[in-house]
């Protein structure tokens, strides 16, 4: 498999201009060729680009073109940009504002292993980092980690060999395309595959030996006519030999600009970034589109490693969701002290809370669990507090004295502000309650005991004639019940 021929045939039969002469752009050249391109033209505004020489010796079919603005080749379908050039170059705007679609090797790398792993079940490890300072040791190093390993690993991107001619030259090196294996045990050779006489009737498995009346001789019988229908094992997933088991990629904010995700787009098993101060301003244009620019290297995906320190990396996080909102229509404060302390100090994700016993599922994500745990504080210290409160209305009922929100707070140790939220309390106490009325058999007074209270009953013929009745409170009439009170 040399430059010219198709690996993959991702680009067969289309037209397209690369910008910008450099390592990536070279790169990206090659990788048009070798996958098939029909047309392939090299735009750089300097009579003596760096690769020029290179791209003449091996590319001679790509035509070169110099001069101050690029031109769109005939039925181009694709533009290529090298990261070298910022969209807002005066020089390229009249291309890149075509109308046609722009990607630069990064997404020529992602639209690859998409396509690898949609096609050859290839599903490498990718590790993208980026950051103002840092990103090419933390690179190395990772690498190194991960070779440490045992794992077949690939260093590529802003650290050099570029990610194309580093995924082209193991293409090269894995050959064609690997056969998926059968999920065999090792020296078992493969069960022939079962055949059935033209026009026979579908072979049933046979019953178990004293099923049915079925005997062991008739079982040994059928085994010898018909073979069993056996479904084949599920594939292995192909092995291979030369394609890197981990991809760490150093990647910088102009390989990231405008970088898409989602099925053709990049995304990476993890990434992060390091750390972020002012940097390419006059390529991006200001701190927030470069921030922006960085913060692709997540996709939509990846797992994130977060330098907290760093305020501006921090805010690359999404945010959470709102919190959810009471019974009352009002937002959960599950970080304030009062409400949800434990919640957030003392629990940890388990099934055991601070303050009783409370199963969540543990593959919730722990920022859930936290929400439905402090949820459920909101509502328990809901209920407390109305106990308090309704407390208090009893005892100031005793004593005579008004219920007003004051002696209320008072009385509770609360606040006339939190009282004034539970007014559905003081509407309960204040309801004119219902009486019952209990007949007695005799005449003489009886102790009659409810619950913990003991009451003495009227003699007989007292109120309503010919019975005996107490007065007992037994719960808050309704609206139109009126009162019942013995004379």
């Amino acid at each position: 498999m040399d430059a010219c021929t198709s690996s993959l045939g991702l680009l067969g039969g289309e037209s397209l201009l690369v910008l910008g002469l450099g390592d990536s752009g070279l790169a990206m050249a090659r990788w048009c060729v070798a996958e098939g391109a029909a047309a392939v033209a090299v735009w750089d505004s300097r009579d003596s680009a760096p690769q020029d020489a290179q791209l003449a010796a091996e590319l001679p079919q790509v035509q070169r073109q110099r001069g101050a603005q690029p031109a769109l080749p005939p039925q181009c379908t694709r533009v290529l940009k090298s990261p070298g050039l910022a969209p807002q170059d005066a020089r390229i705007a009249e291309v890149l504002g075509a109308g046609l679609p722009v990607q630069g090797e990064l997404g020529l790398f992602a639209q690859a292993l998409a396509h690898l792993k949609r096609e050859w079940r290839y599903e490498p490890a990718v590790l993208a980092i980026t950051g103002t300072n840092g990103k090419t040791t933390t690179t190395a190093l990772t690498g190194q980690l991960c070779e440490a390993d045992g794992r077949r690993v690939a260093v590529a991107g802003n650290i050099g060999p570029t990610l194309l001619d580093t995924l082209r030259a193991a293409l090269l090196a894995e050959g064609p395309r690997p056969q998926a294996e059968l999920a065999l045990a090792p020296d078992e050779p493969p069960a022939p595959a079962a055949t059935e006489p033209a026009g026979s009737e579908p072979i049933a498995a046979p019953a178990s030996p004293g099923e049915d009346g079925v005997s062991i001789e008739q079982l040994d019988e059928m085994l010898d006519t018909h073979a069993l229908p056996i479904d084949p094992p599920p594939p292995r997933a192909p092995q291979f030999e030369a394609l890197p088991q981990v991809w760490v990629l150093e990647l910088s904010s102009f390989q990231l600009d405008g970088l898409g995700s989602g099925e053709e787009g990049f995304e990476p098993t993890a990434a992060t970034v390091l750390n972020l101060s002012q940097d390419h301003l006059d390529w991006h244009g200001d701190m927030a589109a470069y921030a922006a620019a960085k913060a692709g290297v997540f996709g939509q995906r990846a797992l994130m490693v977060v330098n907290r320190d760093d305020p501006l990396v921090e805010a690359l996080v999404p945010q959470a969701p709102p919190p959810p909102l009471g019974a009352r229509g009002k937002p959960l404060k599950a970080t304030v002290k009062s409400v949800a302390r434990w919640t957030w100090d003392r629990y940890t994700g388990c099934g055991r809370c601070h303050r009783g016993v409370m199963q969540l599922d543990k593959d919730l994500p722990l920022i859930e669990r936290q929400r439905l745990a402090a949820a459920r504080t909101h509502d328990v210290r809901h209920k407390a507090t109305e106990s308090k409160v309704r407390a208090a209305c009893r005892l100031l009922q005793q004593k005579g004295e008004a219920l007003t929100q004051a002696a209320i707070g008072r009385v509770a140790g609360l606040t006339r502000q939190t009282v004034a939220t539970y007014k559905h309390v003081l509407e309960e106490v204040l309801k004119p309650v219902a009486v019952a009325i209990l007949g007695g058999a005799s005449g003489k007074a009886d102790d009659v005991k409810h619950g913990a209270h003991q009451v003495t009953a009227a003699p007989q013929g007292a109120g309503v004639p010919g019975a005996a009745s107490v007065s007992l409170e037994l719960f808050p009439a309704g609206p139109g019940v009126v009162p019942v009170l013995d004379g």
